[in-house]
């Protein structure tokens, strides 16, 4: 597949009018993991996100020397969005599972799409909004569960000392 239909099929562009896709579609970068890649570590510079076309990606988060799993993405499923929109170190980690087929779209590039004030910057704004709510709902809802279980009480107020710290509004 050539990369237009990457970009056609992913989470990212969902809504994109075909020109707007052969838009983009300039300023993407391909690229071929091999599994075990690391695509980024916790504390790695915010500098792109990607798009999985083929393969899969593990995102883990690592504490006191210790690594976790907290979730694995698939073909069509973006990560690193939070890269294009903050001057912040990246949180986690994130892996090839298997050899893969990534779109990277990186920050310099998106900051020049705006500053032209181009349509598709904005869409891709959008979009990550979009899916940025998607996880914070599903991450709602996993609190949820986790309270409603029996947890122990410090895992509970540890996870909310974490995104108080984190998240302070």
């Amino acid at each position: 597949m050539d990369v237009f239909t990457y970009l056609k099929r992913s989470d990212l562009c969902k809504g994109f009018s075909d020109p707007e896709i052969l838009e983009l579609k300039g300023y993407v970068e391909m690229m071929k993991v091999s599994q075990g890649h690391v695509l980024f570590k916790k504390g790695d510079w915010s500098d792109a996100l990607y798009i999985i076309c083929k393969g899969g990606v593990e995102i883990c988060m690592v504490e006191e020397g210790r690594e976790e799993k907290i979730t694995q993405l698939e073909e069509n499923a973006v990560l690193g969005e939070v890269g294009l929109l903050t001057d912040q170190v990246r949180s986690t980690t994130a892996r090839a599972l298997r050899d893969s087929t990534l779109l990277k779209i990186t920050r310099a590039v998106f900051e020049r799409l705006l500053a032209e004030g181009r349509l598709v910057a904005f869409k891709l704004v959008y979009q990550i909004a979009k899916i940025l709510s998607f996880r914070l709902r599903q991450m709602d809802q996993a609190m949820v569960k986790m309270m409603n279980h029996s947890h122990p009480p410090h895992e509970i107020n540890q996870l909310r000392a974490r995104l108080q710290e984190e998240w302070p509004f």
